[in-house]
C-alpha cells in the first residue's frame, strides 16, 4: 500500500497538469480518455484514502485536475497563509494566460485586466505602477513586469510579450523642442532589464541648451535633467566642450537610489549655415526578477520619496550599464538584424550602443 500512495501522490502533479475532462461517473469506472493517469485508475476508496496524506492545497489542486475528482472528492478546505500561496503559484505557472497571482493581495487576478483600462480596475489598485520616466507619460505597472516575467519563465501563452512596452513617444509638456523617448525591455541574467532612449534635436545648441535647462525630464524617479548637480556638473561641461567643435560622450552617471546608470551624448552636426544639435540619454534601469513585490530593486526604482539608497559596493557605478554590456543581447544578433535595415529609430539608437 505505501508503495501505492506514493507511487499515486506522484501523479498527482502530472494529472494537475493535463486537467482533462473525465466521463462523470463517481465510481470512476470507464475511464477509456484517462488510461494514462494512475489516479484515475484506482478505485474511488483508494483515492479517498490518499486524500488523507494531503495537505489542503495539494488537495484542492487534485479536485480541480478534472470535474470528475471535483465531483467525487470531499469539498477541500479553502488553503490559507504559505499553503493558498503555494496553490495559487500553481494555478499562474499552469493557467498563466489566464489567471495571473498577485503577491500584493494574495489573489489571483483575471488576466484580462492587466490590458486594458476599465472602471472594473478601479477596484484593484494593486495593479497600478509608480515607475516615472520622462514627464510621466510612461508608466510600468509591477503586474506586467510579473507577467513578462512568467513569459520568460513559463513561456508562451503564459504572461505576455516583452514587446509589449516597446514603445515611443515624445514628451510636450513644453515648448519645442520635445523629448522623444523610446523604451524597450529585455531579461538580462533573469532579471528584467529596462532599456530608455531619450533624445532631443534642435537647430542650434543654445536652443537646445535652453530647453534642457527649463524643462524637467526625468531619467527615472530621481534623477531629471535639470537637477541642479547634475546641471552644474555635467550639463555645463558638456555644453562648453561641444561649444569647442567636439562630439562628447562623457563617462556614465547613475543614480545613487535606484539602480538606474546612464550616459549622455551632445553632438554637433558641422557644416554651413545652422548647425543642429541633439542631445541623447540612454538610460538602463534594473527592475528584478518580480517574484516578490517587496524585491528591493523594484522598490527602489518605483519608489518616489528617495527612501532607498544604492548599497555602491554591491553595485557600484556603471554596474548595471555593464551588465547590460556583458550579458545583454547578443551584439551578432543585433548587427544581424540591423544589416537588413533599421525598421524603426529605436533600432538605429540600439545600433548606437555599439
Amino acid at each position: 500500500m505505501p508503495n501505492t500512495i506514493r507511487k499515486c501522490l506522484r501523479s498527482i502533479t502530472k494529472a494537475w497538469r493535463r486537467r482533462k475532462v473525465a466521463p462523470c461517473n463517481p465510481s470512476l469506472q470507464n475511464l477509456d480518455q484517462e488510461q494514462n493517469d494512475t489516479i484515475l485508475q484506482l478505485p474511488l476508496e483508494m483515492i479517498l484514502h490518499i486524500t488523507t496524506f494531503l495537505d489542503d492545497s495539494d488537495m484542492t489542486a487534485l479536485a480541480l485536475c478534472c470535474k470528475c475528482l471535483y465531483r467525487a472528492l470531499p469539498l477541500p478546505r479553502l488553503p490559507r497563509g504559505a499553503q493558498r500561496e503555494d496553490l495559487l503559484l500553481r494555478l499562474e505557472r499552469d493557467m498563466g494566460d489566464q489567471h495571473l497571482y498577485c503577491t500584493l493581495c494574495s489573489k489571483a487576478h483575471d488576466f484580462s485586466l492587466l490590458l486594458r483600462s476599465s472602471s472594473r480596475r478601479e477596484r484593484y489598485p494593486c495593479l497600478e505602477g509608480r515607475l516615472r520616466v520622462g514627464s510621466g507619460g510612461y508608466n510600468l505597472p509591477y503586474h506586467h513586469g510579473l507577467a513578462m516575467m512568467n513569459r520568460h519563465l513559463y513561456g508562451a501563452p503564459r504572461g505576455i510579450p516583452l514587446t509589449i512596452h516597446e514603445t515611443e513617444f515624445v514628451d510636450r509638456d513644453s515648448r519645442e523642442p520635445c523629448w522623444t523617448i523610446y523604451t524597450t525591455m529585455y531579461v538580462v541574467r533573469g532579471e528584467l532589464m529596462l532599456v530608455v532612449y531619450h533624445e532631443m534635436r534642435s537647430s542650434d545648441l543654445d536652443t537646445l541648451w535652453q530647453a534642457v535647462d527649463e524643462k524637467e525630464h526625468w531619467i527615472c524617479n530621481h534623477r531629471k535633467t535639470n537637477t541642479p548637480d547634475l546641471r552644474s556638473y555635467f550639463w555645463m561641461k558638456t555644453y562648453y566642450d561641444a561649444k569647442r567643435d567636439q562630439d562628447v560622450r562623457q563617462g556614465q552617471l547613475f543614480c545613487f537610489h535606484c539602480l538606474t546608470d546612464y550616459m549622455v551624448m551632445v553632438t554637433l552636426d558641422y557644416g554651413p549655415g545652422p548647425q543642429p544639435a541633439r542631445i541623447r540619454i540612454n538610460s538602463f534601469h534594473l527592475a528584478g526578477s518580480f517574484r516578490r513585490d517587496t524585491e528591493w530593486k523594484w522598490l527602489a526604482l518605483a519608489d518616489e520619496t528617495s527612501s532607498f539608497k544604492r548599497d555602491m559596493t554591491e553595485w557600484p557605478r556603471t554596474a548595471v550599464s555593464r551588465m547590460w554590456e556583458t550579458d545583454g543581447p547578443a551584439r551578432t544578433a543585433h548587427r544581424k538584424r540591423l544589416s537588413q535595415g533599421p525598421k524603426s529609430q529605436v533600432d538605429v539608437l540600439r545600433h548606437s550602443l555599439y
